[in-house]
């Protein structure tokens, strides 16, 4: 029966340690010594901890590393209460930590005994399950029980009390300890079968990996999976290193973490397929409304299931499920269309990223040492210097979260990832990469944090040198809690009496030194190269910690926050006129490009005062009369036409700010009418927006002319959106490539595809009932013009300054509001290959809190849209004159 009796209960919780083969054990003893007692003749490692809440970090950071149960041990009390950080933080990663506590005795309970506290009461609401031993014989049947919960279903802390009057009693074991492995459930056959006709229907999928496909990605199942579809890759967060980042189908983190122009395939799916992922908030931020967008959900634990949108659950272990739908679609092939989609906006969003990366060296470089270093140089430095086996631990603040946004950081094939859950805790992964580096001792492992959370764990630096830690300590240095202090600056301004930032020296020197441990400081970007290639080898040689601290700008911030900050900033704003009836909050907005003969608005043109000055303003810059020129020219004469109907418009804008009174609080355009919400804005100034649309106008027409098949964008309405997806996909089934590029909403849409094939397009338009509009002879709005895109950003538009504007700008690629005259620039950049959805635009005025709506333009079928929901003000020649 191999029954055994160990002297005490903790020798036979020494002895189940082993057989979980538990590599470490992170804790602070209380005053019982018991446990390090009973390990004294084992090989179990006991990583003593300056304080219980990192024990609980580190024991998550080893959990989800090694996919093993991370076990903690802790005294009573207040020790026990110091852990919850870590417990909550351990339920939300879904990482299965046992933690294992000391208890008051049965017979002293209620006396007021030394540190009594109820702590089944106090950690119940964080784990998933509690128990507390007061016999010695339940104890083994506890600690099964305990693993088992934990590390079954949805993984998650489960806790063990220790009742002293227990402690020291004998324990009997019947029979072995039994097995900790995870089971792993197949899902209902009828599920399975259902979902699988379900993803075969779909010709736009999209896979999501969490983390709980950690481990679960045996042969790279996953990656063949998304091949036998076509499907884009995403992981969460959380997912990152369960799929290889340089596969062809990948294209970054999903949610919060998804920029310009990868979102874009987020609006384009027809079907995600979350596999292991809890479709937390962060995950979610910036998906499509949920009625529109099917997901097909893979959890191990129903409490995990999301529902209030169309899809189905599907209870059942990751790979299990994938195998299962792997047989049920053999033989099915994903639509090749979608596939190239996908590899074009891969190839877009690499691009993107290099361009962003180059814009912030060449502010840092502009701005001299003062402003320290790039992040996303010191991401790439930190790629060249370390193995790419290496696992990258992170924080979450501000900085150190540029590596959360792919491809400035990539795990490739073989790297790894831990990051904290939803909840954030400061510190986790300063504290849970120790857990991450003894989880997996062959492996490099970097800890990218900022100088906020490495201070507040510093008090651990002697338990990473006892422990012979090989942790590579990347410190952003910007002061202090940049987050907090950028947050603080979007409520008081620059004048506030509060601040979260300093500059001054962090002290980090003399205590990495002190124990032991390498330190290193770069201020200067020349120096970081070499730096970082030193500390990691004296890493790898000495096997021992090593800290680097990075002076880093406030100002560098990550892709996505700018466009949150000026929707904070306008809601805000807009909020508080609101509340003081002092005004409405206004936005402008310009129409794109419309074929207008130049009789229609002749008269504006010449009689009114802001008409004549912005023409002439444009004769100064063309060297030719606009108003000439636009009266002879025909549609495709594109410079003339163009900066014709820029000039036409913003003096409109002018007119309609005189008529009304006050200014915009927000501005933006759909398609060229971005442009004049960059004018009007001041990102660009007047005469350098003419001047850009000449240059921009060269290679445009060097461009299409140089392709081997003309391309075109044709406009038509009148016709429901699936009739219009259905003769999309008739034009597909021919083998003819063809995108849709405008969508309005529900009966104007624009196309792209060849000329040739939009002839037949505008002949089944009609024989539909819709009404073609006009045919451009140039695509717009699609993946196919992507190198067009290159060489307008190489050849043209770092030929003009670019300026902060006075107001923010709404983004019609993801609805963002932007006040960065960088972004506001690749916004532009991003417009010619991403699909205008009118939605996305509605969504942005909606959330920066707008009242009204202005549209100037000689036409009005963008005000019919927009006054389905907002109130909209029309300005045409015509009631410009009348005014």
């Amino acid at each position: 029966m191999n029954d055994r009796t160990y002297p005490s209960a903790w020798h036979a919780v020494a002895d189940h340690l082993h057989h979980l083969g538990a590599g470490a054990v992170f804790g602070l003893p209380g005053d019982d010594m018991d446990l390090l007692g009973a390990l004294e003749g084992t090989d179990t490692r006991f990583v003593l901890c300056r304080d219980q809440r990192n024990a609980l970090f580190m024991a998550t950071g080893y959990a989800l590393a090694s996919g093993r149960p991370g076990i903690c041990a802790v005294g009573k009390g207040p020790a026990l209460t110091n852990t919850l950080t870590g417990v909550l933080e351990a339920a939300s990663a879904a990482a299965p930590v046992v933690l294992i506590a000391g208890g008051t005795a049965l017979d002293r309970m209620g006396t007021g005994a030394f540190q009594e506290l109820d702590q089944l009461a106090a950690v119940r609401p964080y784990v998933k399950w509690a128990a507390r031993v007061d016999h010695a014989d339940r104890l083994a049947g506890v600690l099964e029980k305990a693993v088992t919960i934990a590390v079954n279903g949805t993984p998650g802390p489960v806790y063990v009390e220790i009742a002293e009057q227990a402690a020291g009693e004998p324990v009997t074991r019947v029979g072995p300890w039994r097995s900790a492995d995870p089971q792993r459930q197949t899902p209902d056959p009828d599920v399975l079968r259902t979902t699988a006709d379900a993803i075969a229907a779909a010709r736009r999928p999209l896979l999501l990996v969490g983390g709980g496909a950690r481990h679960r990605n045996t042969d790279r199942l996953l990656e063949a999976f998304a091949e036998r579809l076509g499907a884009a890759i995403f992981t969460t967060a959380s997912g990152r290193g369960t799929i290889a980042e340089d596969h062809p189908l990948f294209c970054g983190v999903s949610g919060l973490y998804t920029v310009a122009p990868a979102d874009r395939l987020w609006r384009e799916t027809d079907l995600v397929i979350a596999l292991g992922s809890r479709l937390e908030e962060t995950a979610t931020f910036g998906w499509p409304d949920a009625a529109g967008l099917p997901v097909i959900q893979v959890v191990t634990g129903e409490e995990s299931l999301v529902t209030g949108r169309p899809g189905t659950g599907v209870l059942g272990d990751v790979a299990r499920t994938v195998e299962a739908w792997s047989r049920l679609l053999d033989g099915h092939a994903g639509d090749t269309a979608w596939t190239e989609r996908v590899h074009a906006v891969r190839e877009a969003h690499t691009a993107r990223a290099a361009e962003r990366a180059a814009a912030a060296d060449a502010a840092a470089d502009a701005a001299g040492p003062a402003a320290g270093v790039p992040v996303a140089r010191v991401l790439s430095a930190l790629a060249g210097a370390v193995p790419e086996t290496r696992v990258l631990v992170q924080e979450n603040g501000l900085q150190d979260m540029w590596s959360y946004f792919y491809p400035h950081w990539s795990c490739g094939a073989l790297g790894g990832s831990v990051v904290p859950s939803e909840q954030t805790p400061l510190g986790f992964g300063a504290a849970a990469a120790v857990g991450v580096a003894l989880a997996e001792p062959e492996r490099p492992v970097v800890a990218v944090v900022g100088d906020g959370a490495f201070n507040l764990f510093r008090s651990e630096l002697p338990t990473v040198a006892d422990a012979g830690a090989a942790v590579l300590y990347v410190v952003l240095d910007n002061g202090g809690y940049g987050w907090l202090q950028t947050n603080l600056d979007r409520v008081s301004g620059n004048g506030s009496r509060f601040a979260f930032t300093a500059d001054r020296p962090t002290g980090s020197e003399g205590l990495a030194r002190a124990y032991g441990l390498g330190y290193w400081r770069v201020d200067n970007p020349g120096d970081l190269h070499g730096v970082l290639h030193t500390a990691w080898q004296h890493c790898a040689d000495d096997n021992t910690a090593g800290v680097v601290e990075v002076r880093v700008s406030l100002a560098d911030s990550p892709p996505e926050p700018p466009g949150r900050a000026a929707t904070f900033r306008c809601v805000r704003t807009n909020e508080r006129l609101r509340d003081k009836d002092e005004a409405m909050a206004v936005a402008l907005f310009f129409p794109g490009l419309i074929p207008t003969r130049f009789d229609a608005i002749s008269e504006f043109v010449t009689t009114n005062d802001h008409a004549r000055r912005r023409f002439a303003q444009a004769d100064e810059v063309l060297g030719y009369s606009l108003a000439d020129a636009y009266r002879e020219a025909s549609i495709y004469e594109w410079e003339v036409f163009e900066t014709g109907f820029m000039a036409l418009t913003l003096a409109l804008a002018d007119c309609a700010q005189d008529r009304h009174g006050g200014r915009p609080a927000v501005c933006g355009g759909q398609s060229f009418g971005a442009f004049m919400a960059a004018v009007w804005a001041g990102a660009l100034t007047y005469p350098d927006a003419l001047e850009l649309i000449r240059r921009s106008v060269a290679v445009e027409t060097d461009y299409f002319d140089s392709l081997e098949e003309p391309l075109g964008c044709h406009f038509f309405y009148r016709l429901p959106h699936d009739t219009v997806q259905r003769l999309v996909e008739e034009t597909r089934a021919r083998g003819e490539w063809i995108e849709l590029s405008v969508v309005l909403d529900e009966e104007v849409h624009a196309v792209s595809a060849s000329l040739r094939s939009l002839e037949r397009f505008e002949q089944r338009v009609r024989e539909e009932g819709g009404f073609p509009f006009y045919t451009m002879n140039r695509a717009e709005h699609c993946s196919a013009v992507s190198g067009l895109r290159r060489r307008l950003h190489d050849e043209v538009y770092g030929t003009v300054p670019w300026n902060a504007p006075g107001i923010p700008v709404l983004s019609d690629v993801d609805g963002r509001l932007l006040t960065d005259p960088e972004e506001i620039k690749q916004d532009l950049l991003d417009g010619w290959t991403t699909p205008v959805h009118w939605q996305t635009i509605l969504r942005g005025l909606h959330t920066a809190a707008v009242d009204e709506v202005w549209i100037p333009g000689p036409r009005n079928m963008f005000a019919r849209i927009t006054n389905k929901s907002i109130p909209t003000r029309v300005i045409t020649p015509k009631t410009a004159l009348e005014a």
